[in-house]
Formats: C-alpha cells, sequence, structure tokens
C-alpha cells in the first residue's frame, strides 16, 4: 500500500505487524490487476494506478479513507503464474480473512471491472427520491437515494436490505465463503447501500439492524466449538422434558462414537481423575445429568466438568445440545451443504476452496482430515447425499479426479451430509468398522486436493441384480415391502425382492451421478444399434431424467455412448443407520459397483434407503473403496 495519492505497491508480510483489511470480490473474465512472475518486482516498487481494475481501485480508496495502511488483494498479492505461491497462500487464506481488520466484500459485482460503488438502478415500482448530498458531506459533490427502510410487496411481505447479504452474486462463488465466514467484520456493498456485518450483529446505513440472536456467524459458532473442546461439560435436563428443543438425550441414544459410556447407576459418584466417555449420563436426586467430554483421548485430563445451564448462556448451552442430539461435526456438515451448491472457476479447487475453515476445525478438534471427512465420524459422514436442484443443477462426478468416490469433493452439485435427531434414541448407529483410511495430498497444504485415496471397511453387505424386465435391482434376500413409498423424482431407481410380484418396493436408492441418467450394463459401443439401444433403454428412465435437465437438442449432440452413467447389473448393498418414524423402519444404505469384478474394489455410485434389512442374507465383508 501507500498513501493517499501515492501509487500501492507491493510489500512482504513476514515480520510486519498491523492492521489491514482483505477485499472479497469475484473475479469474473477481468484480467486486469495481475501479479505475474514478469511484473512482481516492478510491483513491489508501483504498481500502475491506471492498470488496476475499478473495484481494486475502489477497495484501495477506501482503506485509506479509513485510515488503514495495509490492504489483501488476491489478484495482486499471489503470483498467479507461481504454482509454489498460490500453493502457499492459498493454504493461508483462512488466516489471512479471519484476521483481518475489515473486509470489503464487493457484493453485487460479476467482475473486477464493476467497482464496489456501483449505483442503484431502481425499478419502476420502487417508492425514490434523489436529492443532492448536503452542506455536511464537505467538499464531495454528487447525489444520494433516499428510500424507505423496509418496502413491501404485493404479497404484502416485509423484506430487510440485510436480506440481500445472502442473495447476491459474491455469495454464490465457493472461494468467497469462508472469506465472509471467518472475516469478524465484513462491508457488504450492494447497490442501495453498505451494510456492516460482524459476530454481534448487522446494520445498514438507512438504520436498519439485525440483533446478533438472528446473525450469529460460523465465527462465532467455531468460537463455540474451541470452548466446547477446552474441557468436560455438566447439563441439566430441562424441567419441562416436553420442550422438544432442549431435550437432551434418551439413554439409549448414541453420540459420535459408537462405543460411548453405558449409562451410570442411580447415586454413582463421578470420578473426575479419569478420563470421560464422549458422553455419559448420570442420575442423581431423581434427576439426569450429562457429562459431555469432546476431547480427544491424547487432549483429555483429569479436569472436573464445568456446570452450563441454559439460564448461565443460553447460546452456548443450545450449541451443546445440538452437538449431543446430532454430531461432533455438526457445524461442518452444515458449511459443506452450503458449500456444495456454490461456482467454482476451477473444478480442481473443490478441497482448497474450504481449506481455511477445514484448517481451523482441525486446530480445535485435533481430527485427522480425510477428503473432506473427519476420521472421528467417518462411519456416518460416510452417507451423504447427491441432491438436485433448480440452482445447480444434477450433481455429476467432475470430469478430472480430485477426490474418491466415497467423498463429497467428488461431486459437481449440492450434496446433503447426514443429520438425525438423536435425542429420542430412534436411531442406531451404523455397523461399519473403518480398517484403514488414507489419502494423498497434491503438494505441501493438508487440506488441499487429493491425488489419490482408499478407505477399508468391514461392513454388512448384501447383493442386488439388476432386472431390465422389471426396471429395477432385485436384492438377494427377504425385506419388507411398501407401496406407498415417497414421491421420487427420475433420478431414482427402486429395490424389489425375489418374491415381489406386486409392484410393492423393498427401498430406492439416488444415484450419485445423474447428469445424463443411468444405464445398468456395460458401456453401448461407439455405435449402437436401434435395436441394442431400445434393448438397453426398456425401462426409458434414463432418457426421462436427461430431459428433466438439458434441452432435447442438447441431449441429441450428445453422442449415444456418452449420455449415461453406467453400473454394473450387480451390486453390493452396505447397512448404515437405521431409524424408526412412528410404525415405520428405514435402514440408510451405502450402493457400491464393484471397480473389477473379484478384487474386491468398489467405487460409491449411489445412496439409498431400506424398509428392512435382512439379517440372514448379509455377509460381513472387507470392502475398498476407491
Amino acid at each position: 500500500m501507500a498513501e493517499e495519492g501515492e501509487s500501492p505497491y507491493l510489500v512482504r508480510g513476514e515480520g510486519i505487524h498491523a492492521r489491514y483489511m482483505a477485499l472479497s470480490h469475484c473475479w469474473g473474465h477481468s484480467k486486469e490487476g495481475m501479479t505475474t512472475t514478469k511484473n512482481l518486482e516492478a510491483h513491489m516498487h508501483a504498481i500502475d494506478w491506471a492498470a488496476l481494475p475499478k473495484t481494486f481501485k475502489d477497495a484501495i480508496i477506501t482503506c485509506r479513507r479509513l485510515g488503514i495502511k495495509y490492504i489483501f488483494i488476491d489478484r495482486l498479492c499471489i503470483v498467479q503464474d507461481s504454482e509454489s505461491d498460490w500453493e502457499e497462500l492459498s493454504a493461508l487464506m483462512g488466516s489471512i480473512y479471519h484476521d483481518s481488520t475489515v473486509t470489503l466484500a464487493a457484493s453485487v459485482g460479476n467482475d473486477s471491472s464493476a467497482g464496489i460503488f456501483i449505483p442503484f438502478r431502481p425499478s419502476e415500482n420502487f417508492r425514490i427520491d434523489v436529492v443532492a448530498l448536503p452542506p455536511s458531506f464537505g467538499d464531495y459533490k454528487g447525489q444520494a437515494f433516499i428510500t424507505v427502510p423496509p418496502f413491501v410487496d404485493d404479497r404484502r411481505q416485509i423484506h430487510r436490505s440485510t436480506d440481500q447479504v445472502g442473495s447476491n452474486v459474491l455469495d454464490s462463488r465457493a472461494w468467497v465463503m469462508q472469506e465472509m465466514y471467518l472475516s469478524q467484520r465484513t462491508i457488504h456493498f450492494l447497490e442501495r447501500e453498505a451494510i456492516w456485518c460482524c459476530c454481534e450483529t448487522e446494520q445498514v446505513q438507512n438504520g436498519q439492524v439485525r440483533s446478533a440472536e438472528y446473525t450469529l456467524s460460523v465465527r462465532n459458532n467455531l468460537e463455540f466449538l474451541a470452548r466446547a473442546f477446552q474441557n468436560p461439560w455438566y447439563l441439566e435436563d430441562p424441567e419441562d422434558d416436553k420442550d422438544r428443543e432442549t431435550t437432551i438425550c434418551s439413554k439409549h441414544s448414541f453420540v459420535c462414537d459408537v462405543n460411548q459410556a453405558d449409562a451410570l447407576e442411580e447415586h454413582t459418584r463421578l470420578v473426575t481423575s479419569e478420563p470421560l466417555h464422549i458422553l455419559a449420563h448420570v442420575t442423581q436426586g431423581g434427576k439426569t445429568h450429562h457429562v459431555l467430554d469432546l476431547r480427544a483421548p491424547l487432549y483429555r485430563n483429569p479436569t472436573p466438568p464445568t456446570l452450563i445451564r441454559a439460564s448461565d448462556d443460553r447460546a452456548f448451552y443450545m450449541f451443546l445440545i445440538g452437538i449431543i442430539q446430532s454430531s461432533i461435526h455438526n457445524l461442518w456438515y452444515s458449511m459443506v451443504d452450503m458449500y456444495s451448491s456454490r461456482q467454482l472457476t476451477f473444478p480442481s479447487d473443490k478441497l482448497p476452496a474450504m481449506a481455511g475453515i477445514a484448517a481451523r476445525v482441525q486446530e480445535i478438534t485435533h481430527d485427522s482430515y480425510l477428503a473432506g471427512h473427519w476420521r472421528r465420524e467417518m462411519e456416518r459422514s460416510l452417507f451423504w447425499e447427491a441432491f438436485t436442484n433448480d440452482l445447480c443443477g444434477p450433481p455429476a462426478r467432475a470430469a478430472n479426479y480430485r477426490a474418491p468416490s466415497w467423498s463429497w469433493a467428488s461431486i459437481d452439485g449440492r450434496i446433503i451430509s447426514p443429520s438425525y435427531n438423536l435425542a429420542r434414541g430412534g436411531a442406531i448407529p451404523p455397523p461399519i468398522q473403518i480398517v484403514d483410511v488414507s489419502t494423498r495430498i497434491d503438494g505441501n497444504n493438508p487440506f488441499g486436493s487429493v491425488s489419490d485415496a482408499k478407505l477399508v471397511v468391514k461392513a454388512h453387505c448384501v447383493k442386488a441384480f439388476w432386472d431390465a424386465e422389471r426396471a429395477k435391482f432385485r436384492l438377494v434376500g427377504c425385506f419388507k415391502t411398501n407401496s406407498l413409498g415417497p414421491v421420487l423424482g427420475a433420478a431414482t431407481l427402486y429395490f424389489s425382492c425375489l418374491d415381489s410380484l406386486d409392484g410393492t418396493s423393498a427401498g430406492w436408492w439416488c444415484y450419485d451421478d445423474r447428469k445424463y441418467g443411468v444405464l445398468p450394463g456395460p458401456p453401448l459401443g461407439r455405435s449402437p444399434s436401434e435395436e441394442e439401444l431400445d434393448s438397453r433403454l426398456t425401462c426409458r428412465f434414463p432418457m426421462e431424467c436427461t430431459a428433466s435437465y438439458v434441452s432435447y437438442r442438447g441431449l441429441t449432440k450428445t453422442p449415444v455412448p456418452e449420455r449415461f452413467t453406467y453400473v454394473p447389473e450387480e451390486l453390493t448393498i452396505i447397512k448404515g443407520c437405521a431409524w424408526k418414524v412412528s410404525l415405520n423402519s428405514f435402514v440408510e444404505v451405502l450402493v457400491l459397483a464393484a471397480v473389477e469384478t473379484g478384487n474386491g474394489v468398489f467405487r460409491r455410485v449411489g445412496k439409498g434407503t431400506l424398509y428392512s434389512w435382512d439379517e440372514e442374507a448379509e455377509s460381513v465383508e472387507v470392502l475398498t473403496i476407491v
């Protein structure tokens, strides 16, 4: 940086302790203002102001007016044609934004040429007045828009300016997520006005304020997570057991670790000299208490549990209950779900763009990070589900390898992580044992790209075979059927039983790669005959699936053999969580296809649900998933 009126220049940050800003923006197609190996030395002395895009100029001007000497702009501060420089600094992006004094968000600019001070363009139906700036603005000249703070639409719904923070151009970009969530303060520049966001409040320049209760940020939740891992906590059941929100859990529920302690008997004295399991139930004086110790074994000590009640700190108390009712990494799962629907200019950045948040979680939990999963709860997190929505379209496997099939990072498109309310013990843990898991990192960033990975599990399995006549996969064994299954989309295949002739289903599964549709059996030849195509497409579901998402013209331009995801006619089904809803029971399953027949190596192709599980038909197998 430089003082007002001088050309900005790059400085090396080693050893400098000072306040600085960071810019969060959408790159778009603009190539202006880029540091390369050719101009790096020149940029260390001066950066041509005329060559900078408008967004960079506006950000630097704002930085100077606020009296802050330094600003981080990724395209200027990272040497763009140096792979080593990008790898080093991309690993630090989370810390860069986490430690910045304030982040400037160019929230509505499609690229860096748009600027951050974008004039408001009112619609015909919007009430607006334009006035000259008053004398109180000093020597500045211009116009000001005066609007009614909240406005009402035709459905009589009141809208707030703060709602625009989560519905703008910048909010759709993947890299921006950790920039926004880790920053302690952010100024969002919108068409109408600027909005201040921090860990405590959101405030618009026209006076609107949203309280901290509704703006609890990921940064705050990460602080809660760090606090939760500091020592064990002693929680009391609420007085009103009918309060579903604060009912902690039953003695038979499981939390994170399937080897949790059994419930302690009445009048059992809590021995604080020994490490506790993740969750222990203590009955004293007729009341149930819960001791929660999230610390990894190597980081446990005989620290006595700290009593915490809702009246002491309700927000943190509810955060702990949320962990008990779901999982240790519930915060991570929710962030992954939001992140997965965002856009990447370079698909290979799928894991690096979340590295900053992953590094923060690992620093707190001391857990092992494995291609987007955490080892401590991997038995459950493997059961993520690819999801189709209007914004992202159909999910599909990445064209180039960037993660194993069991990782959500292998998917382009939205995913949904597994999440259950375990408060009343309605779910049974997945009977999966992870024998071995390893990843090979592509570079030096432990949270970055993966070049190879494998997972070895010991699991309860059954087989399923494709029945072309019924257009279903037949399960080997006896399973309950249900003719009143949920309304399912075109990306769904049904399971049937060997003896089921009435069309009832034993369950269903959704394949992960559903961009064009799935076709059981070997790949079609380069130019399949009409007879071969007709015989393979008897159920017609691939064509129906495709027609939902792309135009028929676009489909016909794609060569027939490339229109489908090919799935072997034999599948291996892995048993996961089981739970009940009213009188109905469900079993979550992973669907695997053999990479090569007979070698015990599989790839994940989907996730599904069965109405029951046949223990007599199952086999316990050791499988390698890549």
